[in-house]
């Protein structure tokens, strides 16, 4: 396997990104927004458990002080056998990957691998190591999510920069026990209306993506226009957005984005290519999906949080935004269907183990 500083680039693929199918980073952009050629407010931390209720001092006859030794007794018990019953994710004792250093955040990070034939590139994609890990469950992120729609662009940085360092934390180990050097990426937050300069080129706004040449990730808040007023007001739109983009910082780092553009440059069809297109993107949104099961303790998921994140990733189906966007479906057809990257990120959510997330063995049905 060699690891060059660029990924090779398949013909009219963006940089991978959140972006409706047919511009060019594959990312979450606007449809018609003009992309680079190449793919795509307050925190507070996590209550730990509850604290015994404080005791009151005994007053009165030795009788009385017995009686409330025998009743504290049984609340204790009580409480007791109600913690052992208690899902892991309900105390902070039960948070994983707790004693793995994050890395700081790098803006060179080593290089990606690729493959050296197809041979290499089809098991990179369908055998890669990482689908032997699972996600250890759950990981502590000492954040809260943003209220929903749009905010200032600086408590978006700084949210995102310290979401990043939560996904890392979920994923780090993950990639390391593949064989693969994790690392902590830079994240952008750019301003709506205005274009960003990347290692994959020039972009306009209303775009969210990953840019494998310099490993980055990059948001601008107009991405929501992508979606219904309704949805791009969900509080966990953002952090389900990056945390997509951040599963093709994954596929970079284990070779799958590598070995699905090999395969892509050698593909013989507009059809292969778009197929192998969607299969790297609905994988991230069951990377997604699986790493915010891991913080859903610590970020205190709702079920409408949940009910949000299947709301979103039907919106930003090929044929929904084809529909809602009035765009050309024939231009609309490298990143799934909203029924498939529903189906997908819903995967994610309920993950036993990477593997489950295997979108490159998957029928051709399911990655339509």
């Amino acid at each position: 396997m060699k690891a060059p500083g660029h990924l090779p680039q398949a013909p009219g693929r963006p940089p991978t990104a959140f972006t409706p199918a047919g511009a060019p980073p594959a990312g979450f952009a606007m449809p018609g927004a003009q992309h680079p050629g190449f793919p795509p407010g307050g925190f507070a931390p996590y209550p730990g458990p509850y604290a015994a209720p404080a005791r009151k001092r005994p007053v009165g006859l030795m009788v009385a002080l017995a009686a409330a030794v025998v009743l504290l007794s049984g609340v204790l018990v009580l409480a007791l056998s109600q913690v052992i019953g208690q899902h892991p994710e309900t105390t902070s004792a039960g948070y994983q990957n707790e004693d793995w250093s994050v890395p700081p955040v790098s803006s060179e990070p080593p290089q990606l691998p690729t493959p050296e034939d197809e041979a290499e590139a089809k098991k990179l994609t369908r055998q890669n190591r990482i689908y032997d890990v699972s996600l250890a469950s759950p990981v502590r992120c000492d954040l809260q999510l943003p209220p929903g729609g749009e905010i200032d662009d600086d408590k978006l940085q700084e949210h995102m920069e310290a979401y990043i360092g939560c996904l890392t934390r979920v994923w780090g180990p993950a990639i390391e026990a593949a064989g693969s050097t994790a690392y902590q990426p830079k994240i952008t937050v750019y301003p709506a209306g205005e274009k960003v300069t990347t290692g994959c080129g020039s972009t306009d706004s209303g775009n969210a993506f990953y840019c494998p040449s310099d490993q980055q990730l990059y948001i601008a808040q107009d991405v929501l226009k992508a979606l219904s007023d309704d949805a791009s007001q969900a509080r966990i739109v953002f952090d389900l957005i990056i945390a997509h983009e951040f599963g093709h910082a994954v596929q970079g780092r284990t070779g799958i984005l590598g070995g699905e553009r090999w395969l892509a440059e050698s593909a013989s069809s507009k059809q292969e290519k778009a197929e192998l297109s969607r299969r790297s993107e609905v994988q991230a949104d069951c990377f997604a999906g699986a790493a915010l099961n891991s913080l859903s303790s610590s970020l205190q998921l709702t079920e409408t949080d949940r009910s949000d994140i299947m709301r979103v990733m039907f919106e930003i189906g090929d044929d929904q935004l084809a529909e809602r966007h009035n765009v050309n479906p024939d231009r609309v057809d490298a990143h799934g269907s909203g029924q498939n990257r529903r189906m997908w990120a819903e995967r994610g959510l309920k993950a036993k183990s990477v593997e489950d997330c295997n979108t490159f063995t998957a029928p051709s049905s399911e990655v339509e």
